[in-house]
């Protein structure tokens, strides 16, 4: 037998059980973090299995898989079986049909249209429409053909005056959950309009993601006017943050250019059920590769480790030693080793305790300080709500003008607040005008809602900071807060 270095047993036991991502291209997952709908579109009647791995390749261009295989860290080939999944995506079509769209909704029947004839044939998919209220929403059967779903296209027709998008996205998502098949996807034909007040764009990202659903989206407008470009920002987030794509309608011959090579063999999905039984005592990382062929000749390979369980560590502990000293008695030198770990233990139990007696004046003292930080703090905190609970909004906010607060940013201007609500940014429409190249056009707004104050972030991709910390969507400003916009620190500051 080869012999083994005494080093490789520390490595062995220092290896890690976290999976690691080598490629955005492939997902390895294990059986049992599917859900019963995914295990049916891998196999009919399949249950958890253990040491079974689902793999999926997601490319925006045609590619044939010609191999998947397993192997140790080391390169050794481990023994594996591959199993192809046939039901791999599953399309959910949503169209804004609120008044908003009213210019584009002849472009967005033809988009609908673009995306049914794409589609593979015996792929399941579904359309609804959706604006201001729920009871607008009109969820389809998932299993439509395409006569069945164009004629449902052509029915389709603008109701409602607002748009809550992310009310809508967020029950799009969970009707997602009634297809079988292995990837989902949520296509939102929309112009970005997004007038929420329950959910948030960061919320909707959070679920799809949770839902391995990705988003696409097909945004509609001027591109010339900053207003529908800002729009558009929302879906672009939506898209890029849930490993989808963004389109703009530009004409009906683009989109479906634009759109055919994401759709026609997107997912490549498979099973692999790996043999362990080969396996050492420690190894329990191994490299999960696809190889595949490209539209340009060139081959591709991608890996990904993953972690594997039920591996016979006893037996192959016995084995490892046996080689390490040459086929000398396993069991005198496992007593052996025993007797050094249990040695080692007490030295570090002895240790620890003596550095307690040492540290047991120090975690006094810490815990005085912090007891009179506490109690700072509560007194400041009492302070200031007093100082909220004092201000009368309803007497500040009068016809002459008079701010009841401000906004002072790092070089000593002050901001009026004299609205309920306030719109801050770069435009010149704001309520707020802040000269910052780095601040959105409508950067946020700030509303005084049931005594609290409450800033909503409009610049997905302006990160703006509350006191140092990064923020999303909407959170309680309190007087003295610094909230940093692009280049520009604000300091809110009550009369």
């Amino acid at each position: 037998m080869n012999k083994v270095p005494s080093r490789s047993i520390w490595l062995y036991f220092l290896l890690s059980f976290q999976v690691v991502w080598s490629s955005p291209m492939l997902e390895v997952r294990t059986q049992g973090e599917l859900t019963v709908l995914e295990r049916q579109a891998i196999q009919p009647n399949s249950t958890a299995v253990e040491n079974q791995f689902i793999w999926s390749v997601i490319s925006r261009e045609a590619s044939t898989v010609n191999n998947v295989g397993v192997k140790t860290l080391a390169g050794k080939l481990v023994q594996s079986e591959k199993i192809d999944v046939t039901n791999k995506n599953c399309y959910l079509l949503m169209a804004d049909t609120s008044g908003s769209m009213k210019a584009d909704w002849q472009n967005t029947k033809l988009a609908l249209l673009s995306w049914i004839d794409v589609i593979p044939e015996n792929t399941p998919y579904g359309i609804f429409g959706f604006a201001d209220d729920l009871s607008i929403i009109k969820a389809t059967d998932l299993a439509l053909t395409k006569p069945e779903a164009k004629e449902k296209i052509s029915q389709i027709e603008l109701n409602g005056k607002n748009t809550q998008l992310f009310l809508a996205v967020s029950q799009a998502l969970e009707l997602s959950m009634n297809c079988s098949a292995y990837k989902k996807h949520l296509v939102i034909f929309s112009d970005g309009d997004a007038e929420d007040k329950a959910h948030t764009l960061q919320e909707v990202i959070s679920l799809a993601n949770a839902k391995s659903v990705s988003l696409h989206t097909v945004g509609f407008g001027d591109l010339t006017k900053s207003k529908t470009v800002l729009k558009l920002e929302v879906l672009k987030a939506l898209s890029s943050k849930t490993k989808g794509n963004y389109y703009h309608y530009e004409g009906n011959n683009v989109i479906a250019t634009s759109i055919e090579g994401d759709v026609a063999n997107q997912t490549k999905v498979g099973l692999l059920t790996v043999d362990v039984s080969g396996l050492r005592y420690g190894e329990t990382e191994l490299l999960v590769s696809v190889e595949m062929d490209t539209p340009s000749g060139a081959d591709s390979t991608i890996s990904q480790r993953v972690t594997v369980t039920g591996t016979k560590k006893f037996d192959n502990f016995l084995v490892l030693i046996s080689e390490m000293f040459s086929g000398r008695n396993p069991w005198l030198i496992i007593g052996g080793f025993f007797s050094l770990l249990l040695a080692i233990i007490v030295f570090f139990l002895w240790r620890r305790a003596k550095r307690a007696g040492v540290s047991r004046a120090l975690l006094e003292r810490d815990k005085k300080y912090q007891e009179n930080q506490d109690l700072d703090m509560r007194n400041a905190l009492a302070e200031m709500n007093e100082k909220i609970d004092a201000f009368a909004p309803e007497e500040q906010v009068n016809d002459k003008g008079e701010p009841y607060g401000w906004l002072k940013d790092n070089t000593g201007r002050y901001y009026d607040l004299v609205k309920y609500s306030s719109t801050i940014g770069r435009n010149a429409e704001n309520d707020i005008v802040i000269d910052d190249e780095h601040v959105s056009l409508q950067h946020a707004i700030l509303d005084y809602k049931k005594g609290k104050f409450i800033w909503t972030d409009r610049a997905p991709l302006n990160p703006t900071l509350s006191n140092g910390q990064k923020v999303s969507m909407s959170f309680i400003v309190m007087p003295g807060d610094k909230i940093k916009c692009g280049q520009t620190e604000l300091e809110f500051v009550l009369s």
